[in-house]
């Protein structure tokens, strides 16, 4: 079956919060040691809406719940050679 990978909408949020704290209870995955709630990743996902820092979502078939993610960041603060 083929995946389908695309941008993530906001209704992927919520998906995207269940993946990622599963990656937290497994323990070292994350730099996270609490889960998170969807509120708490609200301005993250706003922050990844430009075409520069996308979230990309995969599904295994259209409008079926994604079963992963990624995303791409500006550079971390105090990491100025990351910043170009």
């Amino acid at each position: 079956m083929p995946m389908q990978i695309r941008t993530a909408r906001l209704s992927d949020l919520e998906q995207i919060v269940n993946i990622y704290n599963q990656a937290i209870a497994e323990g070292n995955c994350t730099a996270d040691t609490e889960a998170l709630t969807v509120s708490d990743r609200q301005e993250w996902f706003a922050n990844h809406m430009s075409e520069k820092y996308p979230i990309f979502v995969i599904e295994e078939e259209t409008d079926a719940p994604i079963i992963g993610w990624c995303s791409l960041s500006a550079h971390r603060r105090g990491r100025m050679a990351l910043a170009n």
